[in-house]
């Protein structure tokens, strides 16, 4: 089905689902009350179960994704004694990820083996399935594994044979004049311009435009979110795009498609972090722990937010994003 190509269709999806029950019971308030419309649950957090609970009890499973994570925490498949994305952890003596700076250094060095890589999706997608029931809608990348270059052949591979069709391709534009991307952040953007041709070539989607890296988790208000998804809708007007230059470095859009605005489909898909405030000492990490993850949650709540969404487009999860 070809959607109205006048209406602009977003996805509000709340990552981390699973990582503690803070987070968990957040993220439920978001999509009960909030402008939220899908979440992805993070597989090896530490609250899965509870989480689990919390969507069959409000009937919200099909709005559930899954959440890759190659970065931090322990290895979906415990048998795995020998992976290239794995370090023993000197505190409890346990093979673990290697934590994002880590894992974006191995990268860098080729240090990543790919058949890894595929082992370890292969893995989250099994236990997502024998959790959930069914395979996930959506997948995406903890701290956007999923688009670096020595890992996302590999990622589109795997996610291709489970016949997963929409994945998040987090390449911001300049949507905040006050919030400038950070180095990181920057880099991330760059990495995705290439991905997403790599994702397209699989036939996995992804949304028109992206917000999320401009906020990077930290405080913003309900008109910074509302301005920030009208002005990423906007850069769509009058795109006319060349898949030529294949670089990560490249500046040119959308890579691997050439498209103009007669075949653009007007959708976004928004990346937040809201929940409860995790107890100091208790929780995941310094992130969860942050009164930030209170603030994002009262900005998704707030009616004006919620009013304002849904007269930019229509509220949909992210797999319903494209034709």
């Amino acid at each position: 089905m070809m959607w109205a190509r006048n209406k602009a269709r977003i996805a509000i999806v709340a990552d981390d689902f699973g990582i503690t029950k803070e987070r968990n019971d957040g993220i439920i308030m978001g999509l009960t009350q909030g402008a939220v419309t899908a979440t992805s649950l993070m597989l090896n957090g530490k609250a899965v179960d509870h989480g689990i609970l919390l969507l069959r009890e409000h009937k919200l499973l099909h709005l559930c994704g899954m959440h890759l994570n190659m970065t931090e925490g322990l290895s979906c498949d415990q048998t795995c004694k020998k992976s290239s994305l794995l370090v023993k952890n000197s505190l409890n003596n346990k093979m673990e990820f290697r934590g994002k700076l880590g894992f974006w250094d191995a990268c860098s060095k080729g240090l990543i083996k790919p058949e890894d890589v595929e082992h370890e999706v292969q893995a989250q997608l099994d236990k997502f399935i024998e959790i959930v029931g069914s395979p996930p809608p959506h997948v995406d990348g903890h701290q956007h594994c999923h688009v670096l270059p020595s890992v996302r052949d590999a990622v589109a591979r795997v996610l291709c044979k489970n016949g997963i069709r929409y994945t998040r391709i987090p390449q911001e534009k300049h949507v905040c004049s006050r919030r400038p991307l950070c180095p990181a952040c920057s880099s991330v953007t760059q990495h995705a311009n290439i991905a997403r041709g790599v994702y397209l070539d699989y036939g996995i989607h992804t949304s028109d435009t992206f917000v999320g890296l401009t906020f990077c988790g930290s405080v913003y208000s309900k008109q910074e979110l509302i301005s920030a998804i009208r002005a990423s809708l906007g850069h769509l007007k009058g795109i006319e795009v060349s898949g030529d230059d294949k670089s990560d470095n490249a500046q040119g859009e959308y890579p691997g498609r050439n498209r103009s605005e007669e075949d653009i489909a007007h959708s976004c898909e928004v990346m937040v972090h809201p929940g409860y405030r995790e107890p100091h000492g208790h929780s995941w990490d310094d992130f969860g722990a942050s009164e930030d993850r209170e603030s994002e949650l009262r900005v998704l709540c707030n009616a004006e937010v919620i009013n304002s969404i849904n007269l930019l487009g229509e509220p949909r999860p992210p797999a319903q994003l494209c034709s």
